[in-house]
Protein backbone atom coordinates (compact mmCIF):
# COMPACT_ATOMS: atom_id res chain seq x y z
CA UNK A 1 0.00 0.00 0.00
CA UNK A 2 1.41 3.35 -1.06
CA UNK A 3 0.02 6.46 0.65
CA UNK A 4 0.50 9.93 -0.83
CA UNK A 5 -0.63 13.12 0.86
CA UNK A 6 -1.02 16.63 -0.51
CA UNK A 7 -1.81 19.29 2.06
CA UNK A 8 -2.82 22.51 0.36
CA UNK A 9 -5.90 23.26 2.47
CA UNK A 10 -6.50 24.10 6.11
CA UNK A 11 -5.00 21.72 8.65
CA UNK A 12 -8.40 20.81 10.08
CA UNK A 13 -10.05 20.32 6.67
CA UNK A 14 -11.06 16.76 5.80
CA UNK A 15 -9.20 15.45 2.74
CA UNK A 16 -10.45 14.12 -0.55
CA UNK A 17 -9.44 10.45 -0.83
CA UNK A 18 -8.29 9.18 -4.23
CA UNK A 19 -7.76 5.41 -4.45
CA UNK A 20 -6.16 3.58 -7.37
CA UNK A 21 -5.99 -0.04 -8.48
CA UNK A 22 -2.32 -0.82 -9.05
CA UNK A 23 -2.21 -4.40 -10.33
CA UNK A 24 1.17 -4.26 -12.05
CA UNK A 25 0.42 -7.42 -14.00
CA UNK A 26 -2.76 -9.49 -14.07
CA UNK A 27 -2.39 -13.04 -15.31
CA UNK A 28 -5.69 -13.97 -13.69
CA UNK A 29 -3.89 -16.13 -11.17
CA UNK A 30 -5.17 -19.70 -10.93
CA UNK A 31 -8.32 -18.48 -12.70
CA UNK A 32 -5.89 -17.76 -15.50
CA UNK A 33 -6.76 -15.59 -18.48
CA UNK A 34 -6.48 -16.86 -22.05
CA UNK A 35 -3.40 -15.95 -24.08
CA UNK A 36 -5.24 -13.13 -25.85
CA UNK A 37 -6.93 -11.86 -22.68
CA UNK A 38 -3.58 -11.58 -20.93
CA UNK A 39 -2.12 -9.18 -23.47
CA UNK A 40 -2.00 -5.54 -22.26
CA UNK A 41 -2.44 -6.59 -18.62
CA UNK A 42 0.65 -4.52 -17.81
CA UNK A 43 -1.87 -1.67 -18.00
CA UNK A 44 -3.96 -3.01 -15.10
CA UNK A 45 -2.31 -0.34 -12.95
CA UNK A 46 -3.77 2.59 -14.90
CA UNK A 47 -6.14 3.50 -12.07
CA UNK A 48 -3.22 4.02 -9.70
CA UNK A 49 -1.21 5.91 -12.31
CA UNK A 50 -4.17 8.24 -12.81
CA UNK A 51 -4.39 8.93 -9.07
CA UNK A 52 -0.70 9.83 -8.99
CA UNK A 53 -1.27 12.09 -11.98
CA UNK A 54 -4.18 13.84 -10.27
CA UNK A 55 -2.14 14.52 -7.14
CA UNK A 56 0.83 15.73 -9.19
CA UNK A 57 -1.36 18.23 -11.06
CA UNK A 58 -2.89 19.39 -7.76
CA UNK A 59 0.64 20.04 -6.49
CA UNK A 60 1.66 21.96 -9.60
CA UNK A 61 -1.52 24.06 -9.50
CA UNK A 62 -1.12 24.58 -5.73
CA UNK A 63 -4.76 23.73 -5.13
CA UNK A 64 -6.07 24.81 -1.74
CA UNK A 65 -7.37 21.40 -0.70
CA UNK A 66 -6.11 18.34 1.14
CA UNK A 67 -5.77 15.04 -0.69
CA UNK A 68 -4.83 11.56 0.45
CA UNK A 69 -3.95 9.10 -2.30
CA UNK A 70 -3.95 5.36 -1.67
CA UNK A 71 -2.37 2.98 -4.19
CA UNK A 72 -3.03 -0.74 -3.85
CA UNK A 73 -0.04 -2.25 -5.69
CA UNK A 74 0.25 -5.99 -6.34
CA UNK A 75 0.82 -8.60 -9.03
CA UNK A 76 -1.74 -11.28 -9.77
CA UNK A 77 0.44 -14.27 -10.59
CA UNK A 78 0.68 -18.01 -9.98
CA UNK A 79 3.09 -19.44 -7.43
CA UNK A 80 3.07 -21.61 -4.32
CA UNK A 81 1.67 -18.79 -2.16
CA UNK A 82 -0.96 -17.49 -4.60
CA UNK A 83 -4.63 -17.54 -3.69
CA UNK A 84 -6.68 -20.41 -5.07
CA UNK A 85 -10.37 -20.55 -5.92
CA UNK A 86 -12.21 -21.58 -2.71
CA UNK A 87 -9.69 -19.82 -0.45
CA UNK A 88 -11.03 -17.63 2.36
CA UNK A 89 -9.04 -14.70 3.66
CA UNK A 90 -9.59 -11.90 6.17
CA UNK A 91 -9.91 -8.41 4.74
CA UNK A 92 -8.47 -5.34 6.46
CA UNK A 93 -11.97 -4.64 7.81
CA UNK A 94 -11.85 -7.95 9.70
CA UNK A 95 -14.47 -9.57 7.48
CA UNK A 96 -13.86 -12.93 5.83
CA UNK A 97 -13.98 -13.14 2.03
CA UNK A 98 -14.49 -16.28 -0.05
CA UNK A 99 -12.47 -16.12 -3.27
CA UNK A 100 -14.39 -17.93 -6.00
CA UNK A 101 -12.38 -16.38 -8.84
CA UNK A 102 -8.76 -15.23 -8.52
CA UNK A 103 -9.18 -13.09 -11.65
CA UNK A 104 -11.54 -10.90 -9.62
CA UNK A 105 -8.52 -9.62 -7.72
CA UNK A 106 -8.87 -5.88 -8.26
CA UNK A 107 -11.91 -5.60 -6.02
CA UNK A 108 -10.02 -7.39 -3.26
CA UNK A 109 -7.12 -4.93 -3.13
CA UNK A 110 -9.47 -1.98 -3.69
CA UNK A 111 -11.75 -3.09 -0.86
CA UNK A 112 -8.81 -2.98 1.54
CA UNK A 113 -7.52 0.29 0.04
CA UNK A 114 -10.92 1.99 0.35
CA UNK A 115 -11.26 0.77 3.94
CA UNK A 116 -7.75 2.08 4.68
CA UNK A 117 -8.52 5.44 3.02
CA UNK A 118 -11.62 5.74 5.19
CA UNK A 119 -9.39 5.88 8.27
CA UNK A 120 -8.37 9.40 7.18
CA UNK A 121 -12.01 10.51 7.64
CA UNK A 122 -12.25 11.96 4.12
CA UNK A 123 -15.04 14.12 2.73
CA UNK A 124 -15.49 11.64 -0.09
CA UNK A 125 -13.66 8.63 -1.54
CA UNK A 126 -13.10 8.24 -5.28
CA UNK A 127 -11.54 5.06 -6.61
CA UNK A 128 -10.31 4.42 -10.14
CA UNK A 129 -9.76 1.00 -11.65
CA UNK A 130 -9.47 -0.99 -14.86
CA UNK A 131 -11.87 -3.34 -13.18
CA UNK A 132 -14.29 -5.29 -15.37
CA UNK A 133 -14.80 -6.38 -18.93
CA UNK A 134 -18.49 -6.16 -18.10
CA UNK A 135 -18.25 -2.35 -18.03
CA UNK A 136 -16.89 -2.48 -21.58
CA UNK A 137 -19.71 -4.78 -22.66
CA UNK A 138 -22.22 -2.35 -21.16
CA UNK A 139 -20.76 0.95 -22.39
CA UNK A 140 -18.12 0.26 -25.01
CA UNK A 141 -14.38 0.79 -24.79
CA UNK A 142 -14.52 4.60 -24.99
CA UNK A 143 -16.66 5.21 -21.89
CA UNK A 144 -16.16 4.89 -18.14
CA UNK A 145 -18.76 3.66 -15.68
CA UNK A 146 -19.31 5.35 -12.35
CA UNK A 147 -21.13 4.02 -9.29
CA UNK A 148 -22.12 6.37 -6.49
CA UNK A 149 -23.20 6.03 -2.86
CA UNK A 150 -24.07 9.06 -0.69
CA UNK A 151 -22.31 11.33 -3.21
CA UNK A 152 -25.04 12.58 -5.54
CA UNK A 153 -24.00 16.25 -5.52
CA UNK A 154 -20.33 15.48 -6.17
CA UNK A 155 -21.26 13.01 -8.89
CA UNK A 156 -23.42 15.42 -10.86
CA UNK A 157 -20.69 18.06 -10.79
CA UNK A 158 -18.11 15.54 -12.01
CA UNK A 159 -20.41 14.37 -14.80
CA UNK A 160 -20.78 18.00 -15.93
CA UNK A 161 -17.00 18.52 -15.98
CA UNK A 162 -16.55 15.22 -17.83
CA UNK A 163 -18.82 16.47 -20.58
CA UNK A 164 -16.89 19.73 -20.99
CA UNK A 165 -13.59 17.80 -21.03
CA UNK A 166 -14.84 15.41 -23.74
CA UNK A 167 -14.65 12.42 -21.41
CA UNK A 168 -17.58 10.02 -21.40
CA UNK A 169 -18.78 8.82 -18.00
CA UNK A 170 -22.13 7.16 -17.30
CA UNK A 171 -23.66 6.15 -13.99
CA UNK A 172 -24.63 2.53 -13.38
CA UNK A 173 -26.61 1.43 -10.30
CA UNK A 174 -25.84 -0.44 -7.12
CA UNK A 175 -29.03 -2.02 -5.76
CA UNK A 176 -30.25 -4.33 -3.02
CA UNK A 177 -29.76 -7.21 -5.46
CA UNK A 178 -25.99 -6.66 -5.55
CA UNK A 179 -25.78 -5.92 -1.82
CA UNK A 180 -27.31 -9.32 -1.16
CA UNK A 181 -25.18 -11.10 -3.77
CA UNK A 182 -21.86 -10.01 -2.25
CA UNK A 183 -22.93 -11.77 0.96
CA UNK A 184 -23.98 -14.98 -0.82
CA UNK A 185 -21.36 -17.26 0.74
CA UNK A 186 -21.81 -20.37 2.87
CA UNK A 187 -18.38 -20.05 4.49
CA UNK A 188 -17.55 -16.33 4.73
CA UNK A 189 -19.01 -12.88 5.29
CA UNK A 190 -18.50 -11.87 1.66
CA UNK A 191 -17.78 -13.44 -1.72
CA UNK A 192 -15.70 -11.87 -4.50
CA UNK A 193 -17.47 -13.17 -7.59
CA UNK A 194 -20.87 -13.95 -9.08
CA UNK A 195 -21.63 -16.24 -11.98
CA UNK A 196 -24.77 -14.27 -12.81
CA UNK A 197 -25.31 -11.09 -14.77
CA UNK A 198 -24.40 -7.56 -13.65
CA UNK A 199 -20.78 -8.34 -12.86
CA UNK A 200 -19.65 -4.71 -13.03
CA UNK A 201 -22.43 -3.82 -10.59
CA UNK A 202 -21.43 -6.68 -8.29
CA UNK A 203 -17.77 -5.58 -8.29
CA UNK A 204 -18.65 -1.95 -7.57
CA UNK A 205 -20.93 -2.97 -4.71
CA UNK A 206 -18.20 -5.17 -3.22
CA UNK A 207 -15.78 -2.23 -3.17
CA UNK A 208 -18.40 0.21 -1.92
CA UNK A 209 -19.15 -2.09 1.02
CA UNK A 210 -15.79 -1.11 2.53
CA UNK A 211 -16.51 2.62 2.35
CA UNK A 212 -19.25 2.34 4.95
CA UNK A 213 -21.36 5.49 5.10
CA UNK A 214 -18.64 7.74 3.67
CA UNK A 215 -19.62 9.27 0.30
CA UNK A 216 -17.99 7.08 -2.34
CA UNK A 217 -17.67 6.96 -6.11
CA UNK A 218 -16.17 4.04 -8.01
CA UNK A 219 -14.96 4.68 -11.56
CA UNK A 220 -14.54 1.61 -13.76
CA UNK A 221 -12.18 2.79 -16.53
CA UNK A 222 -11.48 -0.63 -18.05
CA UNK A 223 -12.39 0.60 -21.55
CA UNK A 224 -10.94 4.10 -21.96
CA UNK A 225 -7.83 3.69 -19.77
CA UNK A 226 -5.92 2.80 -22.96
CA UNK A 227 -6.42 3.35 -26.68
CA UNK A 228 -4.92 1.45 -29.60
CA UNK A 229 -4.40 4.39 -31.96
CA UNK A 230 -3.23 7.97 -31.86
CA UNK A 231 -5.90 10.66 -31.33
CA UNK A 232 -5.95 14.41 -30.87
CA UNK A 233 -5.66 13.76 -27.13
CA UNK A 234 -2.38 11.89 -27.40
CA UNK A 235 -0.56 8.78 -28.63
CA UNK A 236 -1.84 5.23 -28.41
CA UNK A 237 -1.43 3.52 -25.05
CA UNK A 238 -2.47 4.77 -21.60
CA UNK A 239 -4.71 7.84 -21.69
CA UNK A 240 -4.77 9.22 -18.15
CA UNK A 241 -8.54 9.01 -18.43
CA UNK A 242 -10.46 11.28 -16.04
CA UNK A 243 -7.39 13.20 -14.86
CA UNK A 244 -8.65 16.41 -16.60
CA UNK A 245 -12.17 15.94 -15.24
CA UNK A 246 -11.19 15.20 -11.65
CA UNK A 247 -8.59 17.99 -11.54
CA UNK A 248 -11.26 20.42 -12.80
CA UNK A 249 -13.56 19.21 -10.03
CA UNK A 250 -10.83 19.53 -7.39
CA UNK A 251 -9.93 22.96 -8.68
CA UNK A 252 -13.47 24.25 -8.18
CA UNK A 253 -14.36 22.30 -5.06
CA UNK A 254 -16.11 24.44 -2.46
Amino acid sequence: VITLTYNGGKTDEAPIALVGKGITYDSGGYSIKGKVGMQTMKFDMCGSANVIGMIEVARKLKLKINIVGVIAAAENMINETAMKPDDVYTALSGESVEVLNTDAEGRLVLGDAVFYANQFQPQVILDFATLTGAAIVALGDDKAAVFSHNATNHLQTILNYAQTNDEFVFELPMTTTERNLIKNSDVADLVNHTNGQGKALFAATFINHFAGDTPHMHFDIAGPATINKNTYKGPKGPTGYLIPTIVEWLRNLK
